[in-house]
């Protein structure tokens, strides 16, 4: 993922931590505009019907995009089977265009739900699920675009099995945030300093607040120093907790080792926004721009209505048992308008600690795509539409530098 640059400036909002928005635009074709790019079509398989959770990033003035997974056969709500894919493949931008994707390698492993980071040497893929379960892994791929080959090479391992997290890159150093920690809702965070041979990952304290599932994060600078900073989020209950989801939003500040709380984000609305299971990436260098996600209520009302289940059936309350499991049938049935994915695009500046809405957007309106951010314009790869169903799609966004962000 390409680093988002973000500062905080010495006028913070008066009230830290609260919802601190305004609509920028009037009008959606002015604040943003958009591009349809060729899809991953290979005339076998069935990456071509789109994936989530993929792997994504630049090499050399080509894009790569590898792994995902879908259900290709049987829908999800019919019961279908997952498929995860290794599957590496490159395309050429040419100008605006985006040239055919050819296939050019594979992965260590099927994977989706890891994170993915574009450095100079290539595209560092790190964590995930595989179809054997939650790995460890963390590699480079390399890829040689006149030969149209990938070679992989291996990083340190995590210290444990993580999917589903977040993560960003300063300068020498990987990050790792949230995400199942061996299975578990985690909030904690590791780093990986690239720079020595024999690296190893070290923990850094937690954020604040509730385990993060799909937390969105980005790298940024806060005056003048690199940070990170994430928002959103969510997890299932466990024995000893119930389902919660985030809105609120934190600054992790290296050179001190510390966690603040910042401006959550909300939608035009004035209500707080969720934007677990969304996107992030920088914006000309000093804003944050952060789109799609699942909707906070009805997200959290899935989550409870899981853990609501789990508990009849511990209870073996066949009558509870039932109703639950036809609401959770009829929850994965529901036209994708009904699941209110988050469609509006919010750009956080740092100096004013204050988020701006940009309008609202079909492109942007799914949750578990992949970004990245390249010279003028941010891509958007894949995800779904609604629990269960994928897009192929790829966007290419550019914001209007003339809009007064700072």
């Amino acid at each position: 993922m390409k680093i988002l640059r973000i500062g905080i400036g010495v006028l913070f909002s008066t009230l830290l931590g609260a919802c601190s928005l305004h609509s920028q635009s009037q009008n959606n074709i002015r604040a943003v505009s958009w591009q349809s790019l060729i899809k991953v079509s290979p005339e076998n398989g069935f990456f071509s019907k789109g994936v989530s959770a993929c792997f994504a990033g630049d090499v050399n003035g080509c894009l790569l995009v590898a792994g995902g997974c879908n259900f290709p056969e049987i829908p999800a709500a019919e019961g279908g089977k997952k498929v995860f894919y290794d599957d590496v493949y490159a395309a050429r931008i040419i100008g605006d265009t985006v040239q055919k994707w050819k296939r050019v390698g594979s992965l260590l492993s099927p994977t989706a739900y890891g994170v993915s980071f574009s450095v100079p040497q290539g595209v560092i893929c790190v964590g995930g699920v595989t179809p054997n379960g939650s790995t460890s892994a963390a590699y480079r791929l390399e890829y040689n675009s006149e030969k149209d080959t990938v070679l992989l090479h291996s990083l340190p391992s995590l210290p444990y099995k993580i999917d589903n997290m977040a993560g960003a890159i300063i300068e020498d150093t990987l990050y790792i945030i949230g995400g199942n920690v061996d299975k578990k809702p985690s909030s904690r965070v590791f780093a990986l300093y690239l720079g020595e041979n024999s690296a190893k990952w070290h923990e850094l304290p937690p954020v604040p607040g509730n385990p993060r599932i799909q937390p969105v994060c980005a790298a940024v600078k806060k005056a003048g120093k690199m940070c990170l900073f994430i928002s959103g989020g969510f997890a299932s209950a466990t024995d000893n907790r119930n389902a919660s989801l985030n809105t609120d939003a934190y600054c992790y500040e290296p050179d001190i080792n510390r966690w603040t709380k910042i401006a959550e984000p909300c939608g035009a609305d004035g209500q707080p926004l969720s934007l677990g299971g969304g996107v992030a990436v920088s914006l000309s260098d000093s804003l944050m721009l952060c789109m799609g996600g699942v909707n906070k209520d009805i997200f959290l009302d899935a989550l409870k209505r899981e853990q609501a289940l789990k508990k009849a059936v511990a209870n073996h309350d066949q009558k509870a048992e039932k109703l639950l499991r036809e609401k959770v049938k009829a929850y994965m049935n529901q036209p994708p308008e009904w699941y209110k994915f988050n469609k509006e695009l919010l750009v956080y500046s740092p100096d004013k600690n204050e988020w701006t809405a940009l309008g609202s957007y079909e492109q942007s309106g799914r949750a578990g795509a992949t970004a990245i951010y390249l010279e003028d314009a941010f891509y958007l790869f894949g995800g779904e539409l609604k629990p269960g169903i994928r897009t192929p799609e790829i966007w290419r966004g550019k914001v209007d530098q003339n809009l007064p962000l700072n």
